[in-house]
């Protein structure tokens, strides 16, 4: 464990110094590879559209509709390739993104039927940790002709349902990883994401806010996964690990709040009811202390944990203004 805990740490370190990956592609390799399959991204995201939610005409690939993120630069690869895959670049999945919009539960009902006919929903082939990692659905043997045969081989490796498993912090969507085969015989990978009516704009004004706790989200992620490797059971409740952090708490509350807010307004959640999801991500804010709990000064709300870490530069929490969603906060 704390070999492993040391190698991690080393893999951060020189990620963030824009190092090159210790197998697979080369940091140019990826960024080239992925401005080729850029081309093949936008004809999958176009049919995905025609097919899968009936858009026609020229909405399809309109700004309401569609968007294309940029490539990932080589030294943000370089940190993602080191932090989380400890050198391998070919585990990298999203090197080019793009976002497709759907703009009401039937159009989203709709795709998720759509893509259902070609995954195997059985038990066996339905993996999640708890209530805080989707289900990943493994596809069918055979290509999927549909849509693959018109996008130049395209192929869903993976497909994230967050509709009906919603993400910690209330994003609701879906991820498609696909991989292309290329003209130099490398695959060229890519990410699509789905935001339905009313999730871009909750992501749009928490992204900021998220991106000050990431770290320490995927701290906890990685403290859930090394209790997991030393025998334990289940994950470390998010409130216990935070529970001297009030910031991070507050803020987490502040980004579930929004995107639940945005996600009743829409009617997201009537879908996630109806897909027979579980509950929504909230935060238990009201557990009391526990016997063997450190001795530490408690903190309104929150229950008393391990010793606080360390103290961060804070900055304020501030609710977005002008939202197109009630973004009360409860």
């Amino acid at each position: 464990m704390a070999i492993k805990k040391l190698k991690r740490a080393a893999s951060a370190f020189f990620g963030a110094t824009g190092q090159e990956p210790t197998c697979g592609p080369s940091l140019e390799r990826l960024r080239k590879n992925a401005e080729t399959t850029r081309s093949t991204m936008e004809k999958f995201a176009s049919q995905l559209m025609r097919y899968g939610i009936g858009i026609k005409g020229e909405d399809v690939m309109g700004p309401q509709r569609f968007s294309m993120g940029n490539i990932k630069g080589a030294e943000q690869t370089s940190r993602k390739v080191y932090s989380q895959f400890d050198g391998d670049s070919r585990k990298v999945s999203d090197p080019c993104r793009s976002q497709i919009y759907t703009h009401s539960p039937k159009e989203l009902e709709k795709l998720l039927k759509f893509l259902e006919k070609e995954y195997d929903y059985t038990e066996e082939n339905f993996h999640h940790r708890g209530d805080r990692t989707p289900g990943r659905r493994s596809q069918k043997a055979g290509l999927w002709n549909n849509v693959e045969v018109r996008t130049d081989n395209g192929e869903i490796k993976r497909f994230k349902d967050h509709i009906t498993n919603p993400k910690r912090w209330g994003w609701m969507g879906l991820t498609l990883h696909l991989e292309t085969k290329l003209n130099n015989n490398e695959w060229g990978k890519f990410e699509i994401q789905v935001f339905p009516e009313g999730m871009r704009d909750a992501y749009d004004a928490t992204h900021a806010a998220y991106e000050e706790i990431r770290t320490d989200i995927e701290r906890w992620e990685q403290a859930c996964e090394d209790a997991k490797e030393s025998g334990l059971s289940g994950d470390i409740p998010i409130e216990e690990y935070f529970a001297n952090e009030p910031k991070i708490l507050n803020t987490l509350n502040l980004i579930i709040n929004l995107h639940k807010s945005a996600g009743e307004q829409c009617g997201l959640h009537k879908l996630r009811q109806k897909l027979g999801g579980p509950d929504f991500p909230s935060l238990n804010t009201a557990s009391p202390k526990q016997e063997g709990d450190d001795e530490v000064e408690p903190i309104e709300g929150y229950r008393v944990g391990p010793p606080k870490p360390e103290p961060k530069p804070e900055k304020d929490i501030e609710v977005p203004k002008n939202l197109p969603f009630d973004a009360t906060l409860q």
